[in-house]
């Protein structure tokens, strides 16, 4: 069935405003997931507050050339695309999804899921750029290890002091 006119520039306007605001963008084929599964990104998607929207490729072009982004007609890709909007951290919906994919994978031993590429610091960077972001740590597991780090020493010198004073205790009533 096709959109109006009026339906499809309503779609770019809100492409245009939901990537404007983005920290980050990703751009996947999602051909062969059904809507049980669609619910499931979508749930993981919102966790870390990223959403999940699908648009043809055109409508998509369009928007980003209004927010002056090029390069996305350069990916090349033909098929079915679907786009995920980062506005938590930059890391965190690149991460939700590879998340995703991985335990797809897991319950189906084929994954159709394809990353096309992305929108990092307003530039259309490629797959592999995409796959390396999904190593970097978000904000809150770089937090949570750099506390760890801190703490570390200081939980190391608690520990030694514990056993001094057990080995302390033990010759005393040894004796």
């Amino acid at each position: 069935m096709a959109i109006s006119r009026d339906k499809k520039e309503q779609i770019v306007k809100e492409l245009q405003d939901k990537i404007k605001n983005a920290k980050s963008v990703v751009f996947f084929d999602y051909t062969g997931i059904n809507v049980k599964n669609t619910r499931e990104l979508k749930k993981k998607l919102k966790e870390s507050k990223a959403e999940f929207f699908v648009a043809k490729k055109k409508l998509i072009n369009i928007a980003l050339k209004n927010n002056k982004i090029e390069g996305f007609s350069e990916i090349g890709y033909k098929g079915s695309c679907a786009v995920i909007v980062s506005n938590g951290d930059e890391i965190s919906g690149i991460k939700s999804l590879y998340s995703f994919v991985k335990e797809y994978l897991r319950k189906n031993k084929k994954s159709t899921i394809k990353v096309i590429g992305g929108l990092y610091n307003g530039k259309i960077i490629p797959k592999a750029e995409v796959d390396n972001l999904s190593n970097v740590l978000s904000k809150n597991e770089f937090i949570s290890k750099f506390m760890f780090l801190l703490q570390y020493p200081a939980y190391s010198i608690a520990r030694a002091i514990n056993a001094l004073k057990d080995q302390k205790v033990s010759s005393k009533t040894a004796q």
